[in-house]
């Protein structure tokens, strides 16, 4: 299937995650990309990201039921203090408190997890 009818759902952190995330995938031939709104102003971007992640994988699990090879969702969250692995195993204990599964192999869901800047990210 062409990549340019795939749906990519995109949550991320900040503007740098949208920045970064929006030249990945165009470079990429994705041009359906919908990037979900970047928290402003007060309180800690990795909280909103752990609080929209189970219901963002729930609703990418409903519609790849429909149809598995036209949806897709990326999130973008930094590691901050903690390692990769840490980070992961954190979305999966968010995913596990919402009574959902972790995510699989054929589940179509990418983890972006900079353990520096994104903005060296950028650079590259």
């Amino acid at each position: 299937m062409s990549r340019r009818r795939v749906q990519v759902v995109i949550l991320c952190e900040d503007v740098q995650h949208r920045a970064f995330a929006k030249g990945l995938f165009e470079a990429r031939g994705f041009r359906n990309i919908r990037f979900l709104p970047i928290p402003q102003g007060r309180g800690a971007a990795t909280q909103y990201i752990f609080k929209l992640y189970p219901d963002r994988v729930k609703a990418y699990r409903i519609l790849a039921n429909r149809n598995r090879s036209s949806h897709a969702l990326a999130v973008f969250i930094d590691a901050d203090n903690r390692t990769v692995k840490n980070r992961l195993k954190e979305l999966d204990e968010t995913l596990q408190d919402s009574k959902l599964e972790k995510r699989q192999k054929d589940d179509k869901i990418g983890l972006f997890i900079p353990k520096m800047n994104i903005e060296t990210w950028l650079m590259y």
